[in-house]
């Protein structure tokens, strides 16, 4: 159809040079992008599996741990306090022979518990 008088024709912006944005809007382009990073960062660690690390077990440490809550069970019986102190090896020992652990299998195989028959009992 071709123009009429009256038609008036349609005003186009001209193309100028874009904007320069803000500062605020930086910082917030910053900060959302910075927040995605550290999500997948925290992603990536919380998903990456790490081995256990090694524990040091003995049939000696068990028995030493043993003995102390032997000791630690006569003190209460008699009405004194009592502190027990066990260092690493002691507490591993102990608690793979007694909880039903993966792994723990094997050491209770090594080993059986001594029996402490030099306690004498109140």
């Amino acid at each position: 159809m071709p123009p009429t008088k009256n038609d008036q024709p349609i005003a186009h912006a001209a193309p100028s040079a874009p904007e320069n944005p803000s500062t605020l809007v930086w910082i917030f382009r910053i900060v959302r992008w910075s927040t995605y990073l550290a999500a997948f960062v925290s992603l990536i660690l919380i998903l990456h599996k790490t081995p256990p690390p090694p524990v040091q077990t003995s049939p000696q440490a068990a028995a030493r741990a043993e003995e102390k809550f032997q000791e630690a069970q006569r003190s209460v019986a008699q009405g004194q306090p009592t502190t027990m102190r066990m260092d690493s090896s002691e507490l591993s020992s102990y608690l793979a022979s007694h909880l039903d652990l993966p792994g723990a299998a094997a050491l209770a195989l090594t080993w059986a518990p001594v029996a402490t028959s030099n306690l004498t009992t109140p």
